[in-house]
């Protein structure tokens, strides 16, 4: 880090990163040495032949490249590995070591064609058979590892070096789309008809503008982020255990007792009692305000005076060239003032411990084996925490349920113990499809008619739920960018309820959906009794748009067909706008097209009628996002109204229209998982913290690549793995303070987001030493600014938990284990929120 430059040009790669490939090249020419030359020791003398000069020549040069390709190999670990990845200074004869290597490589060429000829065009009696077999193969095995270098070469010229971060992207992800085969997904533009259509980029403009705001503050490769997140998850880790030991503490739990290095687990008992510190210090052992100095002090104890700074946010210096490739950063001055002062602020920020803790961590349960999890938990998380009513659980349990069958095929297979037996079963059950698709009733028969793959949805969602067919009143499979997604219109007879099923992200449509995260204004598209009702807290409301575009086209089919107004009402509704604001008629190809009144009278001869009873919305992950901001629509003309959302987006809403949903909807989120975490001020957080991580590692990149999966990192005493904010090493904070400056151009791009409604958080609980099976959980509701504030928690569970299988084990284990309170008090005052899940 930063990329390389070399021969004039730039490079995927960084000085550091090629340590990894020297080693991998000082195994093998070590091991083709050693090999050969016990080979050709014991083959003995040849015989005389009149080449014998061509033959030596073939015979010990081979010897000598071998020996030569180990010394400079090892040359590359050594130097490779010097300094930390901030660095690169210390690497600065890498550069004169590639340029040995390339003159030796090329030699080498030369020399391998004369040893093609020698062994091919000599005469017999100079070779003996293993000889030259054994000269022959090494031959071949050294042209094909020149071929492996030499595709590497070429993948690793950046010939992207001269244009700006967005248009870099911009090509890199037309190639990814065309391997991917989504280029006309990423190229096309908005849906027509939708208000800010001038306004909207395609979507592979915006997310090459979202990778640049992300990537193009700072000069990092490919391994950098690799090394920087597993650098990132062992800081986090060891803050959250400081913070967790620091809380214990406050609680009286460690009270009278030292924290020994075998229980905290950093290592050394000096780093472990570091971290049982009050909370006037920070989690390096500093005081809070260490680190707040004026910028001309940090320069002065640094030894460097106040016009030294940082080389420019692309990595380069003031006269293009890269600080690695001259030897040292190329600085520029930096006025000290407000933002060298909020340049310290930020840094001690993202060094300091939380303040606060949504789930235990797991090593803290080392400190007081004694505790069962729920004291740990209360320990380290507040007393203080309200836990979510048993009735509340069972009604969420009943309808995650729901909301996985909107997945079909894909919720059964994650569900089911005998994944391919079950596929046998869709297969026979959907063959032939005319004969499969007579057993759903109208207006479902049609769309199961048109594929084979809408037939095996349906009947997954049927076996999983346990659905009748006379239940199923109505299925759509649209799925398009920024558009409708698939949905199912259901009735729960014994809850009294008409449940819409939302799918969430299971296709490329949907995932770019989900990355078009640019904030959009809602206000205007809200009902305007909602409005009204909490005027004037939702002026300036703004939505995630992917979601937002998606509800559009939701709302816009069930106004379609008013299926929902004609089960609960009896009758045809008035035409919505939402109609006219996607465009999207909603009937496949093999549907014919249906007028509202068409579709009462099925239902009419369905004998369906479903007056008086509740209207419940509900989805996972981008479907529960949707089911959210559909609320509202249903609740403008019935008022038994629910939404449950299930792991939601994180960055979904602003703060002021998540707290007026807050009577309207539930979610549920569980654990660590990254989707119901994920905003725009988290992934900042992120970033800031795997470029922190860097700046202040104190061992090798290698060493973090080759042990970042391990508990070695992690492990590691603090002392020994990151340097405090202060004593950072000069050339790293200059590439610090670059981030900095380049992170500025885009903070007004920052919006605040939050999950909406009332939150309920599944955390998970384990008792010291037990391994993932022993895992349990406990509901507790949060604030959705807590949730955003803790932000990413870098773990192995963060992405496990965001699945399906994950959600249904977590509420099956809460309403296990009998710790979800009963209380009737203590339910009281949710039980208001949630008449449309409490009907009898």
């Amino acid at each position: 880090m930063p990329s390389m430059r070399w021969a004039g040009v730039r490079w995927h790669l960084s000085s550091d990163a090629l340590a990894l490939a020297g080693g991998v090249l000082l195994v093998v020419n070590a091991a083709w040495l050693a090999a050969y030359a016990a080979i050709v020791a014991s083959l003995g003398r040849p015989q005389p032949c009149d080449a014998r000069g061509e033959h030596r020549a073939v015979v010990w040069g081979l010897l000598g490249f071998l020996a030569l390709n180990v010394v400079s190999a090892a040359a590359m670990v050594w130097v490779g590995t010097r300094g930390t990845p901030l660095q690169p200074s210390r690497r600065r004869w890498m550069g004169p070591l590639m340029y040995f290597q390339a003159a030796k490589w090329l030699a080498s060429v030369g020399y391998i064609a004369f040893c093609f000829q020698a062994v091919y065009t000599l005469p017999n009696a100079c070779w003996q058979d293993e000889r030259r077999g054994l000269i022959q193969g090494m031959l071949w095995s050294t042209t094909a590892i020149f071929a492996v270098l030499g595709l590497a070469g070429v993948f690793s010229y950046n010939a992207l070096a001269s244009k700006d971060p967005a248009a870099r992207w911009e090509i890199r992800l037309k190639w990814m789309g065309r391997i991917l085969g989504c280029y006309s997904l990423l190229t096309q533009p908005p849906p027509s008809g939708e208000e800010n259509t001038a306004q909207r980029a395609p979507p592979i403009q915006e997310l090459s503008r979202f990778m640049a705001r992300s990537f193009g503050a700072i000069d990092v490769e490919k391994t950098d982020v690799l090394a920087g997140m597993y650098l990132a998850a062992a800081m986090l880790s060891q803050q959250r255990l400081a913070a967790g030991l620091s809380l214990m503490h406050a609680a009286g739990v460690l009270r009278g007792r030292r924290v020994h290095a075998e229980q905290a687990e950093p290592a050394d008992t000096a780093s472990a009692a570091s971290q049982c510190l009050p909370e006037d210090q920070t989690a390096a052992g500093m005081p809070a305000g260490a680190g707040m100095a004026t910028g001309a002090q940090h320069m002065q104890a640094e030894g460097r005076h106040p016009g030294q700074g940082r080389p420019s946010a692309n990595g380069l210096g003031a006269n293009g060239k890269s600080g690695e490739h001259a030897g040292q950063p190329t600085e520029v001055a930096i006025p000290i003032g407000d933002n060298e002062e909020a340049f310290w602020v930020w840094l001690r920020g993202i060094c300091q411990r939380p303040k606060f803790l949504l789930e235990p961590p797991a090593r803290a349960a080392l400190a007081a084996p004694n505790l069962s999890p729920q004291q740990l938990a209360a320990a380290c998380c507040g007393r203080d925490t309200e836990a979510v009513p048993r009735r509340v659980l069972e009604e969420a349990e009943h309808w995650a349920w729901h909301a996985l069958a909107a997945y079909g095929k894909q919720s059964l297979m994650e569900h089911t113990p005998h994944p391919w037996l079950t596929r046998l079963r869709l297969l026979r059950s959907v063959y032939p499809r005319s004969r499969a698709a007579r057993r759903a009733l109208p207006p479902v028969r049609d769309k199961v008619k048109e594929s084979r793959q809408y037939a095996r949805h349906y009947f997954s969602a049927k076996k999983l739920v346990g659905y009748r067919d006379e239940d199923v009143v109505y299925v759509s499979f649209s799925d398009s960018f920024l558009g409708a997604v698939p949905y199912g219109i259901v009735l729960d007879r014994q809850r009294r309820a008409v449940v819409v099923t939302i799918r969430g992200t299971a296709s490329m449509a949907s995932l770019l959906s989900d990355l078009s995260e640019k904030p959009e204004g809602l206000s205007d598209w809200l009902p305007p009794a909602f409005r009204e009702a909490h005027s004037p807290a939702l002026d300036g409301a703004q939505g995630h748009s992917g979601i937002l575009s998606a509800a559009k086209g939701v709302l816009a089919d069930l106004n379609r067909h008013q299926i929902l107004h004609i089960l609960l009402t009896g009758r045809c509704g008035p035409e919505s706008n939402g109609q006219q604001e996607a465009g999207d008629s909603g009937a496949g190809h093999g549907e014919p097209r249906r007028t509202p009144k068409d579709y009462q009278d099925i239902l009419e001869r369905r004998g369906l009628d479903c007056r008086g009873w509740a209207l419940v919305l509900c989805g996972h992950s981008l479907g529960a996002g949707i089911a959210a901001l559909l609320a509202p629509h249903f609740r403008d003309w019935w008022p038994d109204v629910h939404a449950w959302a299930f792991c939601p987006p994180g960055g979904m809403v602003t703060p002021n229209l998540a707290a007026a949903l807050d009577p309207l909807v539930t979610c549920v989120v569980v654990g660590k998982d990254a989707v119901s975490r994920t905003s725009t001020a988290t992934f900042e957080r992120l970033q800031d913290q795997v470029v922190v991580a860097l700046a202040r590692c104190r061992v090798t990149k290698l060493r973090v690549l080759l042990t970042g999966r391990s508990r070695w990192l992690r492990r590691l005493p603090a002392s020994q793995l990151f340097s405090p904010p202060e004593l950072i090493p000069k050339e790293a904070l200059t590439y610090l303070r670059s981030y900095f400056e380049g992170k500025q151009q885009y903070k007004h791009l920052l919006v605040h987001m939050e999950p909406p409604g009332r939150c309920a958080l599944l955390r998970r609980l384990r008792k010291p030493g037990a391994a993932d099976r022993g895992h349990s959980f406990e509901a507790v509701w949060v604030q959705r600014q807590q949730l955003i504030q803790e932000g990413l928690l870098l773990s192995k569970h963060m992405v496990k938990d965001h699945y399906t299988s994950t959600l249904t084990a977590a509420l099956s284990s809460v309403l296990q284990s009998g710790k979800a309170t009963t209380a009737e008090s203590a339910g009281q005052e949710h039980r208001g929120a949630l008449s449309a899940t409490q009907v009898a």
